[in-house]
């Protein structure tokens, strides 16, 4: 028989990130002290239902309790993305009003998708969708963002004029920020407490997101100049991003062997994408050098 504290338990841990270990732990918890609270009020010579509405009542509001719980899980995470969605909408205002001043014309596309970009922050900064609320979906729209505004500061550079400077540094600063908020999130933020290999576990996530970034930037850097030179789309011309699907695969795989207890196995394979990594520096140097083929 399913307890009567379950669907508002379920309602509080829907509100927080975490995985599925920890969650547990807390819904015991939770449970126990809410069980605890509706025996009293038996004891005071309640029935079963109304003790489990009071201690309901008197626990307090999911959600708010959800918010409050995820909030001292991970503090000030809200306040920084929404300086982060805050400040990227003020920049992609200022780089469409600038081109649409100084040169005459503006890209609404960018405008568009950038304000959409920094919008979707803002939803993880305001407990407006709090199932969203999820590393996994946190951190691709950080990478998106990140490459949004690497477009936008492009845009900046190109504009012929002082103020271009200034654009071009505050673009940099968002990245920078946006990136850092990657390893907070990934790193720091994250609840490690049913995982015995913490440090391997940390260490590979570093790893393996410094990596990535590169990866992900050559590859589409590269699928860039492809579609641009290319008279016509191929199929094939996807096969440049085969080195992202590589870095997924092998970083899923590294976590799962740790939190397996598999840690040299997962050292293991971290070398195929450092090697990789090694690879593409090595040509990006070579492709740069004199006679060098790009």
């Amino acid at each position: 028989m399913k307890n009567p504290f379950h669907d508002f338990l379920i309602e509080i841990l829907d509100q927080i990130d975490g995985n599925e270990a920890d969650k547990e732990d807390m819904y015991e918890e939770l449970l126990i002290h809410l069980q605890l609270t509706a025996d009293d009020f038996i004891q005071k010579g309640y029935d079963n239902k109304q003790a489990v509405q009071m201690a309901k009542e008197l626990f307090g509001e999911s959600q708010k309790i959800g918010n409050v719980m995820q909030e001292a899980m991970f503090p000030k995470r809200k306040m920084l993305l929404l300086l982060l969605s805050l400040a990227s909408m003020f920049y992609s205002i200022s780089v469409y009003l600038a081109h649409l001043i100084l040169e005459g014309n503006a890209s609404f596309i960018w405008l568009f998708l950038s304000m959409g970009s920094s919008s979707i922050l803002l939803l993880y900064a305001l407990p407006i969708l709090p199932a969203l609320n999820r590393k996994k979906w946190l951190n691709t729209s950080l990478i998106i963002h990140i490459f949004m505004y690497l477009y936008g500061m492009l845009l900046a550079t190109s504009l012929n004029h002082s103020f271009s400077v200034f654009l071009t540094l505050f673009a940099l600063v968002i990245m920078l920020y946006t990136t850092a908020m990657i390893y907070r999130t990934t790193i720091f933020d994250f609840q490690y407490s049913s995982l015995q290999n913490i440090r391997p576990a940390k260490q590979l996530h570093f790893l393996n997101i410094t990596v990535g970034m590169i990866i992900i930037s050559f590859s589409l850097y590269y699928f860039w100049i492809i579609l641009v030179f290319s008279e016509t789309f191929s199929p094939f011309m996807l096969l440049i991003l085969t080195p992202i699907i590589i870095w997924i695969g092998l970083y899923t795989l590294q976590i799962k062997l740790v939190v397996r207890n598999k840690v040299k196995a997962a050292y293991s394979i971290a070398i195929i994408p450092f090697s990789l990594l090694i690879i593409i520096v090595i040509w990006i140097i070579w492709s740069s050098l004199p006679g060098g083929n790009i």
